[in-house]
């Protein structure tokens, strides 16, 4: 979207436990921070909640779940939010690439017995042992010289 631009988004919540959407880094009103217990309720399973706000700076920012977020977010909900300014600057591409890490196990299968693990909350979090970009294991982007 463009600097300026209102962001409307209902959540509709499929899942089976509470959720939110968190607005990483972009300054919004507290009622649309999607904090569960704090700027808002969690959204229950089968509830729904309606986001709108202007989105104030041109950047790179990032959506997530601000509830469960240990799991959720290790299951994969959360995406990039860009916002260009009025003008972008000219140029050949531009790519934005999501990395993540994923805990499987020898399945194959998301590690679920790991979510919430202590151990991992005390040492910088829960790291896996797949790396995506852009949700592939390899990503092969051809860029013009100079």
């Amino acid at each position: 979207m463009r600097q300026g631009e209102t962001v409307r988004v209902r959540l509709e919540n499929d899942l089976p436990q509470p959720t939110t959407i968190h607005w990483h880094g972009i300054r919004i009103d507290n009622a649309m921070d999607g904090v569960a217990g704090l700027t808002q309720p969690a959204v229950e399973p089968g509830g729904s909640f309606d986001y709108a706000f202007k989105v104030p700076d041109a950047g790179t920012f990032w959506y997530h779940p601000h509830n469960l977020s240990w799991e959720q977010v290790a299951r994969g909900l959360y995406g990039p939010l860009i916002v260009d300014e009025p003008d972008p600057p000219e140029v050949d591409q531009d790519i934005a690439l999501v990395f993540d890490d994923w805990r499987l196990d020898e399945t194959g299968q998301i590690h679920e017995a790991s979510f919430a693990a202590m151990m991992d909350w005390s040492h910088a979090g829960r790291l896996g042992n797949v790396l995506t970009i852009n949700g592939q294991d390899l990503m092969d982007v051809p860029v013009v010289a100079g």
